[in-house]
Parts: C-alpha cells; sequence; structure tokens
C-alpha cells in the first residue's frame, strides 16, 4: 500500500515537470528513478518493526532459556554474537553477485523480448503488405 501511494505521487510529480527540465530527461527515466525510490521507501516500512521487535525476541529468549538451560545460555548467546559479523560479510557478497547475475538476465529477457515483438511487428506489416 506504501508502495502504490508514493508511486502515485511520483507520477504526479512526473506529470507536473517543467519543459526545462523534460528536455534534459525523459519521463520514463524519471518515473523510472522515483520508482526505486518508492521501492526503497516500502522496503524500510517492511523492515521497521525489526528495529524494536528484535531485541525484544533477544531479550524473551534469553530470559526462558536461562530459566531452563542456566548459564550455558551464555555460550550459545556469545555464538550468535560472534556470527552476526561473518553472516553479514558472507551473505551480503553472495547477495551482491547474485543481484547482477539476475540483473543481467533480467536485460537479457528484455531485449530478446523486444526483439520479438519488433520482429512480429515487421512480419505482420509485410503480411499486410503482401495481401494488398
Amino acid at each position: 500500500m506504501v508502495y502504490s501511494i508514493v508511486d502515485c505521487f511520483n507520477y504526479r510529480k512526473a506529470l507536473q515537470l517543467s519543459s526545462e527540465a523534460k528536455s534534459q530527461t525523459t519521463v520514463g527515466q524519471i518515473v523510472n528513478l522515483m520508482s526505486v525510490d518508492a521501492q526503497k521507501i516500502q522496503d524500510a516500512f517492511q523492515f521497521w518493526h525489526l528495529i524494536w521487535s528484535v531485541p525484544l525476541l533477544v531479550g524473551f529468549s534469553m530470559y526462558f532459556l536461562w530459566q531452563t538451560i542456566g548459564v550455558s545460555c551464555l555460550s550459545g548467546m556469545a555464538v550468535l554474537i560472534l556470527l552476526v559479523p561473518v553472516n553479514g560479510l558472507v551473505l551480503a557478497n553472495r547477495v551482491r553477485r547474485l543481484q547482477v547475475r539476475e540483473c543481467k538476465y533480467r536485460r537479457c529477457i528484455t531485449r530478446t523480448l523486444i526483439l520479438y515483438g519488433e520482429i512480429a511487428l515487421i512480419m505482420s506489416h509485410l503480411h499486410r503488405r503482401s495481401t494488398r
């Protein structure tokens, strides 16, 4: 819902551009950039609740583990704390590589679909010419 609201404002803003701004860039480029910004805002709203809920969940978990197994829960917590930077480095690099690969794949598909569309247009034009 947040995305659609922000996206609506983006389109309205893109339509109200001055002629000077339109001459420098196309509306499509501006809408694309604003759509990316809208997606980032939506992602921020989706993960906003983690700021307060994760510390609360960790606190409750530690409390109940302390009640159940005692001091041994501190060793598990130490392992979790030590693995946070490792996970961040390893997963960030892996996700970045996957995103680059997917982006290249999407560009390839988009270009192929555009090419097929142009071929179909030319074929239909030639077919109309030959039937005359």
